[in-house]
């Protein structure tokens, strides 16, 4: 009797857990940021600052397509118009606007990005600097170990609440300070917007985007 307990405890145990991630997304694999502008070396050490990567989009790697696509899709969640910084291969301080992004994807799979500023008439419009200074920052997450995530049980306009499960996922540092406990990190988490979830050891509370 006392077997069959356990096996049936364990079953809604594991049936919580599984209900549990199938409503926390995870953070997507880029770090958008369209609030403000910066120079294309800001933005690089902007992601550097935050142990992130600026956004990498080369030709021949497996992931160019859906990464694309992915990117689209959040720049439209967000209504995000403009210019962003990338790299691809070796060039670095490239610029293109959100809205041509399938036209850049054509560009990196036809190899006309590796013709910049050789033949002005090829290449592509979407990717010259000139006269561009400014441009939006996408950083790629780097992926957080043992990373507590903050999930959204209740997102009213007068109620928010949160779950807290540990997991692997992809994020940046956002910030790092003393704290007397995990309960006290967690709730420097929960209120701010950018954060998607914390970690808490040797009195260190680490807080990430």
């Amino acid at each position: 009797m006392n077997t069959i307990k356990w096996y049936l405890l364990l079953l809604v145990h594991l049936g919580r857990l599984s209900l549990t991630d199938a409503t926390c997304p995870q953070p997507i694999k880029f770090y958008i940021d369209c609030s403000h502008t910066r120079t294309a070396s800001a933005a690089n050490q902007f992601c550097q600052d935050h142990q992130m990567t600026l956004v990498n989009l080369t030709n021949g790697t497996s992931t160019l397509s859906s990464d694309m696509a992915l990117l689209n899709a959040t720049f439209a969640s967000q209504n995000c118009v403009g210019y962003f910084w990338f790299s691809s291969g070796s060039q670095t301080g490239l610029v293109v606007n959100v809205n041509s992004l399938n036209n850049l994807l054509s560009s990196l799979f036809s190899g006309l990005l590796n013709l910049l500023c050789i033949i002005p008439l090829l290449c592509p419009v979407t990717t010259t600097a000139a006269p561009i200074t400014t441009a939006y920052t996408v950083c790629t997450r780097s992926t957080q170990q043992r990373l507590v995530q903050k999930c959204p049980l209740i997102q009213q306009p007068n109620m928010q609440r949160f779950q807290f499960n540990q997991q692997t996922i992809g994020a940046g540092i956002l910030d790092t300070f003393a704290a007397r406990s995990q309960m006290a990190c967690s709730g420097l988490c929960s209120p701010n917007a950018n954060c998607v979830g914390m970690s808490y050891q040797n009195g260190i509370c680490t807080l990430y985007m």
